[in-house]
C-alpha cells in the first residue's frame, strides 16, 4: 500500500519539531539577554581597574621618570600618595584641570582604554566632581565603585562611574 503514514510517525514528526522549534526560540530570546549581562560585566571589570589604578597607582609623567605628573605631561594617571588609600591633593587638581576640556577628557578617555565614558567623583564631606564631561545616559551599561581615601588627614571616598 503506498502513501500510508502511521499515526505514530505523524506523532514522532510533530513532537520532534515542536522541540527543535521550543529549542531555538528560548536561544534567540535569550542572546539579548546574555549579550547584555557580558557588556555589564565587561563595564564592572573596568570600572575595577581604572578605581585599582587611579587610587593605588602613584603615575608617571610622560618621560617615566617621576611620579609627579601633570595635566600636561603624563603616561600614567594615579592619585596615590605615600601611603595606601592615601591619596596627593595636587594629583586630584592635576586630573580635575586635565578633564576641564574636551580635549583633556578625551586625552583621559584614552588612558581609561575604553570606548566606555568615565567620570571621578572625589566627597570629603562635599561632593566635589573631578572628572565629569556632562554624561547623562539611561539605556547604556552603568557601574559605580566607591573606595575609601585618606586625603591630608580627612578620611573620604572616590567614586567611579564607568558607562559603556
Amino acid at each position: 500500500m503506498r502513501g500510508v503514514t502511521n499515526i505514530e510517525f505523524l506523532v514522532a514528526a510533530f513532537v520532534f519539531l515542536t522541540v527543535i522549534a521550543f529549542i531555538s526560540f528560548s536561544i534567540l530570546t535569550n542572546v539579548p539577554l546574555l549579550r547584555g549581562r557580558a557588556g555589564s560585566e565587561d563595564i564592572k571589570s573596568l570600572a575595577y581597574r581604572l578605581s585599582e589604578q587611579i587610587v593605588f597607582d602613584k603615575g608617571l609623567d610622560a618621560a617615566g621618570t617621576s611620579t609627579q605628573w601633570t595635566a600636561e605631561n603624563f603616561s600614567r594617571i594615579g592619585l596615590a600618595g605615600n601611603r595606601h588609600y592615601e591619596i596627593s591633593e595636587s594629583k586630584i587638581n592635576e586630573l580635575k584641570t586635565l578633564c576641564s576640556t574636551r580635549a583633556g577628557y578625551g586625552r583621559f578617555k584614552d588612558f581609561v582604554g575604553s570606548s566606555a565614558d568615565a567620570e571621578v567623583i572625589s566627597n570629603f564631606g562635599t561632593e566635589e566632581k573631578i572628572c565629569l564631561f556632562n554624561i547623562t545616559s539611561l539605556s547604556r551599561n552603568q557601574f559605580t565603585i566607591t573606595r575609601p581615601v585618606v586625603m591630608n588627614g580627612i578620611e573620604g571616598k572616590i567614586s567611579i562611574k564607568i558607562i559603556g
